[in-house]
């Protein structure tokens, strides 16, 4: 049996008591032996970082691996026109109501390991309405390659929108995944909406890069 000795009268009393059965002094706690108790919250956190890694960061290494394919990969083709209703070369611009764009040109980034590299394409936007705001949307600028395969943007300004306020005008950056052989392309854009007169369609125009 365990016992507690009295720290001023040096009693020994049973563990159950605290306090000194001669003096009541109270006595103080015994230590516990830890045995695998103090190796139980190390254990814990690398259980916790073996599946974090198994279950996130594997996944998001092969995502990163495949990175090309998966964010661009060819797209719906009920989003594109099989004719655009017009061709336009850099810097010349299109327009449709209000909304002007011009595309000023394209260049490549930095190539990936996976047989992909970067590609941006800088973009004009000018709105002459001075009193509405047009909304365009990433998804409205696909990249298209001479092998008749379809890119989506990564986002327009690093967001799924941009917005062309009142009577200003901007330039926007698209950034695109594409394979490194691929050189020539041109970049489809839908005017939105808000932007077509009364009665007509959607607009989709192409730029040649």
């Amino acid at each position: 049996m365990t016992l507690k000795r009295c720290p001023k009268c040096k009693t020994d009393n049973p563990e159950i008591y605290d306090n000194c059965l001669n003096c009541g002094t109270p006595l103080p706690d015994i230590p516990r032996p830890q045995g695998a108790r103090k190796y139980l919250v190390p254990l814990l956190v690398v259980a916790l970082i073996a599946i974090v890694t198994f279950i996130v960061v594997i996944p998001a290494l092969h995502y990163s691996a495949t990175g090309g394919t998966i964010v661009s990969t060819a797209i719906k083709s009920v989003t594109q026109s099989p004719t655009p209703s017009g061709t336009y070369a850099v810097k010349q611009p299109a327009r449709l109501g209000d909304l002007e764009l011009t595309v000023l040109g394209g260049h490549s980034g930095t190539n990936q390991f996976n047989g992909q590299r970067f590609y941006t394409v800088s973009v004009s936007i000018q709105n002459f309405n001075n009193n509405d705001t047009y909304t365009l949307s990433a998804t409205d600028f696909i990249l298209s390659d001479t092998a008749g395969n379809y890119y989506d943007p990564m986002g327009i300004q690093s967001k799924t929108s941009y917005d062309a306020m009142p009577g200003q005008t901007g330039t926007v950056d698209l950034v695109y995944i594409i394979p490194q052989g691929e050189d020539k392309f041109q970049l489809l854009y839908t005017f939105p909406e808000t932007v077509v007169p009364a009665g007509g369609s959607r607009t989709e125009v192409a730029f040649l890069l």
